[in-house]
């Protein structure tokens, strides 16, 4: 479902231990819409709405001083 949308470039499930999130990479001018039609086809698969959140890259974790 997720990979299907335009600008998804890749998606991974994480955290199955604690109800399951999915990480999926899109790109930016995408995002807007890829989030407005996993949520609509999340609640029409499982009848009920998912919580998402949208995230950006960094160069991670540095020493700043």
């Amino acid at each position: 479902m997720t990979l299907q949308q335009p600008g998804a470039l890749g998606a991974k499930m994480i955290g199955e231990g604690f109800g399951g999130s999915v990480l999926c990479l899109v790109k930016k001018p995408f995002a807007l819409p890829f989030i407005e039609q996993l949520e609509t086809n999340y609640l029409q698969k499982f009848g009920f709405s998912s919580t998402l959140y949208s995230i950006h890259m960094s160069n991670g974790v540095s020493i700043l001083a």
